[in-house]
């Protein structure tokens, strides 16, 4: 029963490798890829939750670099480690100061091996925040694969130093010390923070404010 649930995944999911979909030119050249210019990122998120109704098409995604995959199962896809090199991310809805959200980074693409843009790929630093542009080549076990073709650095990320802070205030307040957390939440609060990210932390930081003991 799991191989013929796989298998229906895959006559879902997957087009045959090297052909396009009817009416949808395979480099991208399709409605998505023109909307793909004019629209804000997407998340991978909302991506990954209707990847076939991207398959061909340019998308743009953010994320934060985690590293080069070294091996993986290409199942019945092109992305084979004989022609691609892969690549994780986390995403912008992945907070990487809790350890498990920091631990499995949910963005996994694909570049052509050897080429422009694995080169590219390969010269970020770990938690590195940049904008990708993917063609979803294929979708197979619910996921879409995407081959990155453009990288664009964004100057805001979420560095190691600020990821450290906002993990210890977490430990701290659990602890009951709640003067501390907070002075570990400043630290993590320093400028460069991406919007969302520093929206939740100073959510935290009132919330834990509004604990402490009114002077007397």
């Amino acid at each position: 029963m799991k191989a013929l649930h796989v298998m229906a995944m895959l006559l879902v999911c997957v087009p045959l490798v090297g052909m396009p979909l009817a009416g949808m030119p395979f480099s991208g050249a399709s409605l998505g890829s023109v909307s793909a210019e004019s629209r804000d990122p997407m998340s991978w998120e909302a991506l990954t939750r209707q990847p076939t109704r991207h398959i061909g098409a340019r998308v743009r995604v953010v994320g934060q670099f985690q590293a080069r995959v070294e091996q993986w199962n290409p199942y019945l896809t092109r992305f084979t480690q004989q022609t691609h090199s892969a690549w994780q991310f986390w995403t912008d809805e992945q907070h990487l100061w809790l350890r498990a959200e920091y631990e499995a980074p949910r963005m996994r693409v694909f570049a052509l091996k050897d080429g422009r843009i694995a080169r590219e790929l390969a010269q970020l630093g770990i938690q590195r925040r940049v904008e990708l542009e993917l063609v979803v080549r294929e979708c197979f076990l619910e996921l879409p694969w995407a081959e990155v073709v453009a990288v664009r650095p964004l100057e805001e990320s979420v560095s190691e130093a600020s990821a450290f802070h906002a993990a210890r205030a977490i430990e701290l307040e659990r602890t009951g010390a709640l003067k501390l957390a907070l002075s570990e939440l400043e630290s993590a609060l320093v400028a460069g923070l991406p919007a969302h990210s520093r929206a939740v932390l100073e959510s935290l930081q009132a919330q834990w404010r509004e604990q402490l003991p009114s002077p007397r």
